[in-house]
């Protein structure tokens, strides 16, 4: 007999929650990096399959925003950040149905180069967030599914990233 409540799992949870919203991230995303490239700017927009907050902690070589992507995506990006300095963020954030969504448009010095990277967390992991930022600096770690290199985008304004800006 059929289980009329299949067992529901707190992945399938946040797939269902995240999954309308994310549309439409990434539609404004492309929109966004569109006006970028209008304006001269050599765009690379990311599309993460995961996103996951990483606490760090002994056995972590990291924390902050773990981002995955496409390996096709990974290598345009290492090919866009190779010898330049990323040192300005654009950081659009929304919250909705307990997830915070961004768009974080990472640009270089040179005035030559805009990243655009898509995430979200729950809004639970904020506090985690919150805590890896102590210094002053949240890190975004893009990496491929290999996981044998990253590129990783510092933040100095963590608030940006956390839920009503702080």
């Amino acid at each position: 007999m059929d289980d009329p409540h299949p067992e529901t799992t707190p992945d399938d949870l946040v797939t269902g929650r995240v999954a309308p919203r994310w549309t439409t991230v990434i539609e404004e995303m492309h929109a966004t990096a569109e006006e970028y490239a209008d304006a001269g700017w050599e765009t690379v927009q990311l599309h993460p399959g995961d996103v996951t907050v990483i606490g760090g902690g002994a056995e972590v070589d990291r924390a902050g925003l773990d981002v995955l992507v496409p390996g096709e995506e990974f290598e345009q990006l290492t090919d866009a950040v190779a010898d330049r300095t990323f040192d300005a963020h654009d950081v659009f954030r929304t919250a909705e149905g307990g997830i915070v969504f961004l768009l974080d448009v990472v640009t270089d010095a040179a005035g030559d180069v805009a990243v655009f990277v898509p995430a979200y967390y729950e809004a639970t992991d904020a506090e985690t967030l919150r805590s890896t930022a102590a210094d002053g600096t949240l890190t975004t770690h893009v990496r491929r599914l290999r996981n044998d290199r990253r590129v990783e985008f510092d933040l100095d304004e963590p608030a940006l990233f956390l839920p009503g800006g702080g």
